[in-house]
Order: structure tokens, then sequence, then C-alpha cells
């Protein structure tokens, strides 16, 4: 295989354990160094490596009681907390099949995938349980997480279930907006995989370092760049239950923190919120994630830190295309790490430089991808081309080989002729005076084709000027591409793992602001 310097893992990889399943990660670091820092929860308790075994341990045993056995699909609705990663890391040594399940769904939405998933058992947040028995009816019992935390200690020993690379270790559910989403099957090799090579590439992890996320648990972003990657690493996990702007460098310094996982607005409230504040003393050198650039070489250069994009999706199980700290292509996303093979294709031709069509992956290592969607063979199979993985997304090579990612091929508008790219207009236009997002959706028009709506949060304690903003617009994108309306919003609609719900913005066209043309 040829080694690519922008995706080739540091040295220190070298050094992460060699397993079968994810419950083996912890006790092989447990061999090395029982006191060593595990995990710290912002505002709360701080466990060691001994600590946290020690809480999984009673789970396993309390989970065996339940009658939990190897195979069995757990349902987890929790956000972030101490029980949370004890329920996840105990279902999984369990070898029991993990489904954690979004809790910012509506309640007719959790409930489709806990009835869709087939769990034998839910282990939810108590402020979700009365929702997931309503849910489900007799038919699944609920169990209180913090059964879990609150069982009397039994066998300290963590014994952790023999399961194969090839078993499914975790079932995550897509974001879906209109219905149930995709639920995804991954398996303990595809899991592995993806969190050694963020690991390894993104992270550049060792057991010195000391990892943010504040992005929720259930979602299989803040999982491999957060909770897998410490364990392949021996990493210690620093884990918020939300993003605090305004809190946020001091927490990097009270505990710290080395590296960073984020998404786009996050850095784009970080940037405005301290734009006339000093920066605590941190330890922070590198930040990795995706989204839109709009402050990216400034917020580098304020923060004294390097900020590593990524690609990936839930069926890759997190960031599949990245590169180095330091060893980037500005606006990309990288390259292909080892275990996949990326192509661009349009029209079922490969693209060369320049020329965008459909991102389409596949693995190179057999098992580094999702095993198929679940109950859903109809699904599975429209989501492959002759091994390819179809993303659904735009992108486009650059002359030395770089991936540049555009828009969902449903985010783009088409307007009088044009091709217009949502994802596009969104960076230019978040980056005019008074604006702190925007989010760009394609409505009804009636000539046949789509008119562009722009919704708008303006800056925190400012009123939007929709005049001001269409002439801001003028100076800084093309005649055909000014939105016909304008809508201001409070905040963009988005779901728990910030997903923008670009139909809820289309449903209000009638509430915005119409140019006059």
């Amino acid at each position: 295989m040829t080694h690519d310097q922008v995706t080739e893992p540091y040295g220190g990889a070298r050094l992460y354990p060699t397993v079968s399943s994810l419950g083996e990660l912890l006790p092989y670091w447990l061999a090395q160094d029982t006191s060593a820092p595990a995990v710290s929860f912002v505002g709360g308790d701080k466990w060691n490596r001994s600590q946290l075994a020690a809480h999984i341990a009673t789970a396993l045993a309390q989970l065996d009681e339940w009658g939990v056995k190897p195979g069995d699909h757990l349902a987890i609705v929790c956000d972030n907390s101490p029980e949370m990663v004890v329920a996840l890391l105990a279902g999984i040594s369990s070898g029991a099949v993990i489904v954690p399940v979004n809790t910012g769904l509506s309640d007719e939405g959790m409930g489709a995938i806990l009835r869709h998933c087939d769990a034998m058992l839910i282990i939810a947040e108590s402020k979700y349980a009365a929702r997931c028995e309503a849910q489900v009816g007799e038919t699944v019992r609920v169990k209180l997480v913090t059964e879990l935390m609150d069982a009397p200690p039994r066998d300290s020993t963590l014994r952790v279930a023999k399961r194969s690379p090839q078993d499914p270790a975790m079932i995550i559910y897509t974001s879906g907006t209109t219905g149930l989403g995709k639920g995804v099957v991954l398996s303990h090799k595809a899991c592995l995989t993806a969190s050694a090579a963020c690991a390894g590439v993104l992270f550049e992890a060792s057991s010195e370092d000391r990892i943010f996320t504040c992005l929720p648990l259930f979602h299989c972003a803040a999982q491999q760049e957060g909770l897998w990657t410490c364990l392949t690493s021996g990493a210690e996990l620093v884990l918020d239950s939300r993003f605090r702007p305004s809190e946020f460098w001091d927490i990097m310094a009270r505990y710290d923190v080395t590296k960073f996982h984020f998404i786009g607005p996050m850095l784009s409230a970080l940037w405005k919120e301290t734009a006339s504040q000093e920066t605590p003393a941190n330890h922070v050198r590198v930040a990795g994630g995706g989204g839109p650039r709009t402050v990216w070489e400034e917020f580098e250069k304020r923060f004294n830190l390097q900020l590593v994009e990524f690609y990936g999706m839930t069926e890759t199980f997190g960031g599949c295309v990245s590169h180095r700290p330091g060893r980037a292509r500005p606006w990309t996303l990288g390259r292909a790490m080892a275990h996949v093979e990326v192509r661009v294709v349009h029209d079922n031709a490969l693209v060369g430089p320049g020329t965008q069509g459909e991102i389409q992956i596949r693995p190179v290592t057999p098992g580094a991808m999702f095993d198929g969607y679940y109950k859903d063979a109809q699904r599975t199979e429209a989501a492959w081309q002759d091994g390819w993985y179809r993303t659904g997304d735009l992108g486009s090579w650059t002359q030395d080989g770089f991936l540049v990612y555009h828009s969902r091929l449903d985010d783009v508008i088409r307007h009088r002729g044009e091709n217009i790219s949502a994802v596009e207009l969104e960076k230019t236009f978040s980056e005019l005076p008074g604006v702190l997002e925007c989010a760009i959706v394609g409505v009804e028009s009636e000539l046949g084709d789509q008119d562009i709506l722009a919704a708008v949060v303006p800056e925190t304690g400012t009123v939007l000027n929709v005049e001001d903003f269409w002439r801001a617009c003028e100076q800084v994108a093309p005649k055909y591409a000014i939105p016909r309306y304008v809508l201001a919003m409070e905040q963009l609609p988005k779901t728990a793992t910030h997903r923008l719900q670009r139909h809820l913005i289309r449903a209000r066209v009638s509430e915005a602001l119409e140019r006059q043309r």
C-alpha cells in the first residue's frame, strides 16, 4: 500500500492496542496503569482508569441481573453524563449491541426508533423514561440509567464478553428530518478502525492528551473523536453536557485540555464571543471537526492552534477523510485515510480536478464501514453502486489530490438556469456584518424552478435590518444568487446533532420579507 504523508498515522499510533472488540480497550490500558486519568466531567467527577472500570463492573453485574446477553439490543436514551458513559461502556462490554437514541427527537421520532431497533431493554435518563414507556408500552422494559450507578458493588473485576471483530457493536440511527432515520449497523471492526484512524491521524493522540467534547455521545462523531479515540490512545476524555461559548476557554484552561472536537458553528460562536476578550492561557494545540470555514485561518492565529478538518458520516463511523495537523491544504477536507478509498463521480464517470460530482467511498480494509441499514434491505442496496457507498454529497478534487466539499446534492438550488450551492452561499452570507448564522433554502417559484430564501440569525443583542442585509449580499454574491426572501430568526432549527432542518425553514416562507425587484 502506498503511504500518504498527509494521512499516515503518527509514530505514537504504534502503541495503540490491537484488540478484537471495543470492550477490550479499557482492560488493555488498565494493565498499563490503573491510576492514569480516564475521564473528567466538566463541573463534576474525575475518574481514573480503575474507578471507571469499577463503575463498569458494577453496571455489568446489573445488566446481567436484568438478563442482558451478548447479541441483545440495548437502547440507551441519555444526554452526556457519567451515567451515559457507564451505560455505553457497560453495554459494549456485556457484548450487547448498543442503540444510542437521539434525545432531541420528538416523541414520535424516538418511539419509531425504539420500536424498530428490537431492543430487549431500554436504559433511560429519568427525564426520558416516561416518554419511552409511553412509546413502547409493555413490550419492552425501561430501566433508569441511575440504577447502573447505584447498584450495590459486586465483583469489581472487569470481565468483558468475547466478541469477534465482525460482530455488530452498535446501531446508530441517522438524523431523519421527516421520518424514521436509517439504522446504521456498525461492527466492532468498523468502530475500532475508524477510532484508530482518528486518534493517529486527526488528533495524533497519546496517553498524555486530554481531549474535550461537548457534542452528544448518542452521535457517532462524539463517540469516534471523543470516547473511543481516548480509549484507543489512552488519552483522558473531558466531557461536557453542552457547549458553553462564554466559558469555553476557561474550561480548556481548568481541565488542561490539549485537543478538542468541534462542529463549524462552535468556531463562529467562539470567534464572536471572544472578539474583545483575552483568551486564558491554555494548552490546546489541535482542534478537529468540520463545518463552515468562515473564520478558519484567523481562528488559528488568534488562539494559537491548528484546525484539522475531516469528512465522514455515520456509515463510516465518523471521519475517514482528513489530514495530519500541519499537513492540510486550505479549504479542503484532506485525503482518504488508509482504510478507505474515495472517488468523485458525475453521470457514472470519474471526474478530474475542479469538476464537481458525487463523493463515493469504499472500504480498503474489509469490514471498515457499516454492514447495512437495520431491517432495510432496499435502502442498503440503494446506498451502494458497484461496491462504492454513495454519500449524496457534492465534492471535487484539487489539482494535488485533496477533496473539497461543496454541498449535499439535494442542497443545490436550481435558480434561473443556475446551480447554486446553498452551503457556499451560507458561508458567504455568514461573514456579513451583523450576521451570526445564515441558512439558505430553495422555495417554490411561480416560474417553475426555485427562489432563494435566506434565514438569518443576527448577532446577539442586534436586530436584523433586512434592507441592509440585501445590500450587503449584492456586494459579495452574483445577482442571480441574491435571496428573494429573508426570514429573521432567533435561532436556526437543528436536530440535537446540529443537522440543519431545512424543511422547517422552507415551511415558513410566508413569514419572510420579499425583495422588491
